[in-house]
Order: C-alpha cells, then sequence, then structure tokens
C-alpha cells in the first residue's frame, strides 16, 4: 500500500469540545491527515492517519513523512510505514471497495456501544444518569487521577446510578503502584466492574493483579506481538486500537486471538475524526465477538472534517451504507 502521484494529502485541526486528557497532557484539539486515494475505477476513498501523541510509536510528522516518501514517483526510499498510516490506507481500500461492490461485506452491522463518562465529578455523574436512560450496557470512565477514596466513591456512585445490569469499565492508563491498585480492588469488590484497562505503573505485576481485580491490557498491546497474546491469559479483554496497532487487519487478527483464548476484544477508537470511525466499524464488523465498542470519543470532536457527521450518539449504532464522503475543505491544508 501505498500513494500515487494522483492521490492527494491533507492536515487537519478540529477542536474538542472541551479540553481532553489523556497520558498526562489536556488537549484542546486533535490533529492528523486525511488521504483522498483514487482509485482506476474513478471512484476516490478517503482515509485518516491520526497518531495518538503519548501512546502512538511515531508522531505526526513522521506518519507524514512516510506517506510523502513512499508516495509514487518520490525519489525517496520507501519506508516501512507506521501504524497510523497502514490504517489509513487500509481504511480507504475499505471504503473503496465497499463502494464499488455497494455492500461493506460484513459479519455483522449493527454495535453497541459504550458510553464514555468523562469530565468532572458532577459532570460524569450526570453522563451516568443520561447512559442508563438511554439505555447503553456499557460505560467507562477514568480513573488513577484522584485520591483512592475519591475514586472508591465515584466508582460507587456510579454504580448505583446505573443499577446492576450495566457494565461498568476503568481505565487508569497505568497510574497506580501495585499496592494502591490492590488496595483499590479490595475495596471496589462488590461494585462487580468487568475489568480495569491498565491498572499498573509497572505491568509485569498484571499476572498478580489479576487475582484481586479483572484487568484488560490496552498499551502493553502495542508492546507485544500477536504471537505473545497466550502468554498473557491472565487478562479479562484486550482493548483494540487499530491506529495505534497497525491497522484494520492486524485489528481484527488480535481480536480473533482473543477470543480463542476466552478474552472480550474490545475494539476501541484513539479520538479519529467521522473518516477514521467508518474503519473502526468496519473492523467491528469483521469481529465474532459482539462487545459494546469504544467509538464514544467521536462525541467530543466539536467540528468534523466529515459532512455531514456519523450519527454515533445513540447506545446503538448501524454501519451507513456505502456512500460517497464529503470533506469541509474549512478543517483542511492541502500537503500534496
Amino acid at each position: 500500500m501505498r500513494l500515487a502521484v494522483a492521490d492527494q494529502l491533507f492536515r487537519y485541526r478540529v477542536p474538542f469540545c472541551a479540553s481532553v486528557r489523556w497520558g498526562r497532557h489536556a488537549h484542546a484539539y486533535r490533529e492528523g491527515l486525511i488521504i483522498r486515494q483514487q482509485f482506476p475505477d474513478g471512484i476516490a476513498a478517503l482515509g485518516e492517519v491520526a497518531p495518538l501523541p503519548g501512546f502512538s510509536q511515531e508522531s505526526l510528522e513522521e506518519a507524514q513523512d512516510a506517506l510523502l516518501a513512499g508516495q509514487e514517483g518520490s525519489d525517496a526510499r520507501s519506508p516501512r510505514l507506521p501504524a497510523s498510516a497502514i490504517f489509513g490506507l487500509e481504511t480507504a481500500q475499505i471504503l473503496w471497495k465497499s463502494r464499488a461492490l455497494g455492500d461493506w461485506g460484513l459479519r455483522r452491522s449493527t454495535f453497541d456501544v459504550c458510553a464514555l463518562l468523562a469530565g468532572s465529578a458532577a459532570s460524569l455523574l450526570a453522563g451516568a444518569r443520561a447512559a442508563r436512560a438511554e439505555g447503553y450496557r456499557a460505560v467507562k470512565l477514568k480513573v488513577g487521577r484522584q485520591t483512592l477514596d475519591a475514586e472508591v466513591r465515584l466508582v460507587c456512585a456510579v454504580r448505583s446510578i446505573v443499577g446492576p445490569d450495566v457494565h461498568i469499565r476503568l481505565d487508569a492508563n497505568r497510574a497506580w503502584p501495585y499496592d494502591d491498585a490492590r488496595a483499590f480492588a479490595m475495596r471496589i469488590r462488590e461494585q462487580n466492574v468487568a475489568f480495569v484497562e491498565e491498572p499498573l505503573a509497572d505491568p509485569r505485576a498484571l499476572p498478580a493483579l489479576s487475582r484481586h481485580m479483572p484487568v484488560a491490557l490496552d498499551e502493553t498491546l502495542a508492546e507485544l506481538s500477536l504471537g505473545d497474546l497466550p502468554a498473557h491469559g491472565y487478562a479479562e479483554a484486550i482493548v483494540i486500537k487499530p491506529t495505534i496497532l497497525g491497522g484494520i487487519s492486524i485489528a481484527v487478527a488480535w481480536a480473533e486471538q482473543a477470543a480463542t483464548l476466552g478474552m472480550t476484544p474490545v475494539i476501541s477508537a484513539a479520538y479519529e475524526t467521522g473518516i477514521g470511525m467508518l474503519g473502526l466499524l468496519y473492523a467491528a464488523g469483521q469481529v465474532r465477538a459482539a462487545a459494546p465498542i469504544g467509538l464514544d470519543t467521536y462525541r467530543m470532536i466539536q467540528r468534523d472534517v466529515l459532512v455531514p457527521r456519523l450519527d454515533l450518539s445513540l447506545p446503538q449504532v448501524a454501519m451507513p451504507a456505502p456512500h460517497a464522503l464529503m470533506l469541509d475543505h474549512t478543517l483542511l491544508t492541502c500537503i500534496a
């Protein structure tokens, strides 16, 4: 996969509705690249390349340079494409084929979505009430940012709001030393959380911690190869971000391997725009396991490069019929 001379590359910056925190920093906007590939049958298709700062191995500039260096007609030696670039090119290929054939060719085309609860404690609890009223089957909230007492109170409050039948997922982003994580596990034991993503600053202790709480792998996956996964059978789930792991094909392979091992595979976004979301939906549609997927970061994007924007605001969403996509060029800068 590579760009041809006739293809175009755009850079975007889109604002968030409010400051969004991931890793150690707060972010006011999302940046990335949009590929517009022209295929031999005359159909043009789009892909998104958006490394997530602090999580992707490549920077946006490195992804851009790799795409341009690999473009047909370039004098530069074609480099190995980084993960986010592979995801963008695969998405463009899939969108092209779906339009050419008039069908996505998916195993399933409707998906449960996990509601992302974020913001202040008051906003987060209001979000939990809304998620319960709207019928979400799963909710997710960040932990590891406050005192253990505050985190425990918050998890208990969310459980009391959503009731016993809604799955609660927690994400600590490697925030805790082992003793803190174990203490947290003991104090939320009655809340029946589905899993805690990456609770430990030192992931080598995850097998021991898994005896006290269900754990999920996220950042750890980027440090593994697919063949390493059987050695991590202690994990309840794996969180699969195609932008970070290297595209749709490898994401589906991770999901199938996880399901075989008895783990729950969860396809999840990394704050992509609507174009990336279509790639994520396609990946989810190829996976046999039907766990609620993590697409709710899309709600935090104030303006999308895709017009009209996708409707992903419900607890269950459907893959839209294949169609030509329109871009908001006021948000784009042409690179090539």
